[in-house]
């Protein structure tokens, strides 16, 4: 998204085969402390049947189920085949997890905090990454939201560790 310009980043997302129409995919802004970023997600699920607690498939299992489920829009994205082709060549990143907390805050009824231990920046030890996240349909009550926000995390000097997943991509 260049500049905040959600409508531009709206009115590209469309010519390129994303609109409000699409019922497979669900739309969301991302707004972190210095960039906006649009992106679209497209749930699936697999059977659980095998895993206990908090254990996780293994990475070809993972990228497999990956592969297998490739929305045809990524798939075909830069020419036939780039996404399964690109998702074939990755590599697995984490396990990371994280604690949500939800609520309300301000105008807002769908609110939550995420908390994710990371790596920390020199290998060893934890740093912690502390998320606001909170949905609204409205542009100028999310302008307001993101402003009282960073506001507050201002007023006690949170730091911005910028984009939480390039964070995760760079520590693990």
């Amino acid at each position: 998204m260049v500049d905040g310009d959600i409508d531009a980043a709206l009115d590209q997302a469309s010519a390129e085969g994303f609109d409000s129409g699409d019922t497979n995919h669900d739309a969301e802004v991302d707004w972190g402390h210095t960039k906006q970023t649009l992106s679209f997600t497209d749930e699936k699920s697999h059977s659980a049947s095998g895993y206990l607690g908090t254990s996780v498939p293994s990475s070809s299992t993972a990228r497999t189920w990956l592969v297998n489920d490739t929305p045809g829009k990524l798939d075909d994205w830069l020419h036939n085949n780039w996404g399964s082709d690109t998702l074939k060549a990755s590599r697995v990143h984490g396990p990371v997890t994280s604690h949500v907390w939800s609520g309300a805050w301000e105008s807002s009824d769908d609110t939550s905090i995420e908390v994710l231990p990371v790596v920390g920046a020199n290998g060893t030890g934890t740093e912690y990454v502390v998320e606001l996240s909170f949905k609204t349909d409205d542009h100028a009550d999310a302008a307001e939201l993101h402003g009282d926000a960073t506001a507050v995390a201002e007023a006690h000097g949170w730091p911005d560790h910028g984009d939480k997943t390039q964070l995760i991509l760079d520590r693990y």
